[in-house]
């Protein structure tokens, strides 16, 4: 993509949004809370519908008013005060999107629904702000869309056509030489056809010295409600982003021990001479739904997303003699695609205090990655890697300007193929207080990476109950599987969870409480070691239990409090427990909004991250921390608004996690202004 077709599209969109804007009509003056829509997302993780809070096990929404809110415009971001949660576990980056753990095991990322590569540095990085919502489903679930890690699944719902025309154009500032433009329009074109563009451009430096990111996106939607039981939504995104990527690996020495010197956050141990990131992203989908009658409802979601990664990235690899380190690098030039199709039938019977939502599906995922990828590590990567062998200063780095080989020995042929044919059965009845939801599902999976092949049949099993009394209390216990398909030398990871729980909706004040318990085991789950590769030990057990609460306080505040217990072990074949790297036992999270006047809302937010271990057995452990953070909101007029965001307020220099020997420096301060005109 050229620079000239994307400035051309963003600037003929926000030309169109001025002229659309002065042609409606403003909107009332008071500030009052945007709300996410009311509709019926057929790629939603519900199939049979809308997201139900009071459904018997840990689900949550992160709607598209928090994440402008607070400025979460990464996707590991967009989790920070989610319980059960945590992101940014490797430190700052520029464009992390899968560095998130939930409750304490990796999870599944899927957009609208469908399946997306997200291996190795070939990772699927959406921009947020062409997201309309977050959903998250904690624990394992492969009953959603199969092939699934033991965490849970993450599913980003992209913004489509609204009801009722709107729009905005926002202008971005921020620290680090922050900038960007952004326009949002939805509207008719016809008596029964919306569309909606959504346009965003972004530049901004990294937390490293040398590293940099510029991300242009445009995300056309089209839905023409065929008729009062028939639409069809049409689905497009572009995005190519360029820059000179985050390699944020320190040593141990330097960082979490500076008896001997202690190296800046900022120090870049990479090489930000030759570092180099270009990656495009395309997506294009369909969402198609047909009511028969009041109870019958088809529906059917296609999408393809196609990725091409060019990057090559320098990092620090062990000490030598400190301050000096070894230096390795990745290579990565790979295309990803991805065809997802769901169909699905849904069958509603109702009947006094009886409801039955009974859904018959089947899906299809086809997935391809298709290129060169390799890691050096100095000294002990393949012949004629590097020469000479490369070192740098931890202290002042000076650069070599590492050049990775153009061989066949270095740069090895990568070639991925993924197949899933999944049937599904869900059901979700409601008898009275009683409220019961189960399913099955059967998958086919079959795949190729190089020589090495799999073909497995798996079926997965889901089911919980609930009651919801009269008073607002809702007790419930719930069981799930998941599990992921492995080539020939490994064997299938499987997942088991049971979750035990209370939510409550109490009459005497406007908000949701809940707390659960989990227990969270994972079979033949693979552990990374020191040397970058990963073998399988025998379990992985989580337990814990996670509190939520999100209630308003008279008119005008609204409080929202988190907290997450977390006691996770690796069990080893041999029968040694080692505490898993990264994971903290505990994290706590709070934030308070006021409006204190009509036109003015403030915010602010208290993040708490537990000790977490370096995964060893000699147990070393990155320190706890503390951040705050801070939100302004002032509208000028019925159409103009100011906001300012703060992260990290009293820029805290802390250590986020270590890994082994390797160690992750937390984001340092972040500001940003936004100015918008809303219509």
């Amino acid at each position: 993509m050229k620079k000239t077709f994307v400035y051309s599209t963003l600037t003929g969109a926000i030309i169109f949004a001025l002229n659309s804007a002065y042609a409606q009509t403003p909107n009332a003056t008071s500030q009052n809370v945007e709300e996410l829509e009311e509709i019926n997302i057929v790629g939603s993780v519900a199939k049979a519908g809308k997201v139900d809070y009071m459904t018997p096990r840990s689900i949550a929404v992160i709607n598209d008013e928090t994440l402008k809110n607070w400025n979460l415009d990464q996707l590991d971001a967009s989790l920070r005060y989610e319980p059960g949660t945590l992101s940014q576990v490797y430190g700052s980056d520029l464009d992390t999107n899968d560095w998130v753990k939930m409750r304490g095991m990796d999870a599944r990322l899927t957009i609208d629904g469908s399946a997306v590569y997200n291996t190795g540095y070939s990772h699927w990085t959406p921009n947020m702000y062409g997201v309309e919502a977050v959903e998250v489903v904690k624990g394992a679930d492969s009953l959603t869309y199969g092939s699934a890690q033991s965490g849970g699944l993450i599913n980003l719902i992209t913004k489509r056509p609204t009801a009722e025309p709107k729009g905005e154009i926002n202008f971005k500032l921020g620290n680090r030489h922050e900038r960007g433009i952004s326009a949002d329009i939805s509207d008719k074109a016809a008596e029964n056809v919306r569309y909606r563009l959504v346009a965003d451009y972004n530049k901004k430096q990294g937390e490293l010295r040398g590293t940099w990111l510029e991300s242009y996106y445009f995300a056309p939607s089209l839905t023409w409600d065929i008729s009062n039981r028939t639409s069809l939504t049409l689905l497009a995104s572009v995005q190519k982003d360029v820059g000179v990527p985050t390699t944020g690996f320190f040593p141990m020495q330097g960082t979490l021990y500076t008896d001997l010197g202690k190296i800046d956050r900022r120090t870049n141990l990479g090489d930000p001479t030759t570092d180099s990131l270009n990656r495009k992203q395309y997506s294009l989908g369909y969402e198609f739904t047909h009511k028969f009658d009041d109870s019958l409802t088809f529906s059917q979601n296609y999408k393809f997303n196609m990725q091409d990664v060019k990057q090559q990235s320098a990092f620090s690899n062990g000490v030598t003699v400190f301050p000096t380190i070894g230096q390795g690098a990745v290579f990565n030039d790979v295309i990803t695609r991805s065809h997802s199709i769901d169909n699905r039938l849904t069958k509603t019977w109702t009947r006094d205090n009886y409801e039955n939502s009974l859904t018959l599906g089947v899906d299809y995922q086809h997935l391809t990655a298709k290129g060169a990828y390799n890691s050096y590590y100095m000294p002990y990567s393949v012949p004629a890697t590097f020469t000479p062998l490369y070192t740098l200063n931890s202290l002042a780095p000076v650069y070599n300007a590492i050049q990775v080989p153009n061989n066949t020995l270095a740069r090895p042929n990568y070639d991925v193929t993924q197949r899933q044919l999944g049937f599904y059965l869900q059901d979700q009845i409601k008898i009275g207080n009683w409220h019961f939801s189960g399913g099955v599902r059967n998958d086919r999976a079959k795949g190729e990476e190089g020589a090495n092949r799999y073909k497995i049949n798996h079926t997965s099993y889901s089911g919980g109950l609930m009651y919801v009394a009269d008073n607002g209390l809702a007790p419930y216990f719930s069981y799930s599987e998941s599990f992921v398909p492995e080539t020939a030398q490994y064997k299938p990871t499987e997942g088991r969870q049971y979750e035990a729980g209370i939510k409550y909706l109490p009459s005497f004040i406007d908000g949701t409480f809940s707390i659960a318990y989990f227990d969270l085991k994972q079979d033949n789950a693979f552990t990374p070691s020191a040397t970058g590769n990963a073998f399988q030990t025998k379990e992985l057990r989580s337990k814990g239990v996670e509190f939520a609460a999100n209630f308003n306080v008279a008119e005008k505040t609204a409080i929202t409090l988190g907290y997450t217990f977390n006691h996770v072990k690796d069990i080893r074949e041999t029968g040694d427990e080692i505490r898993p790297a990264l994971i903290p036992r505990h994290t706590a999270s709070a934030q308070l909004t006021h409006q204190f006047f009509d036109n003015f809302i403030a915010g602010a937010a208290i993040r708490y991250i537990g000790t977490s271990s370096n995964g060893t057995a000699d147990n070393i452990k990155a320190p706890a921390k503390t951040l705050a953070d801070l939100m302004l909101k002032y509208r000028i007029n019925p159409n103009w608004e100011l906001q300012a965001n703060v992260s990290n307020l009293t820029d805290e220099k802390y250590v986020a996690s270590c890994f082994y020997s390797t160690c992750y420096y937390g984001e340092g301060r972040r500001f940003s202004a936004n100015l918008s005109y809303k219509w």
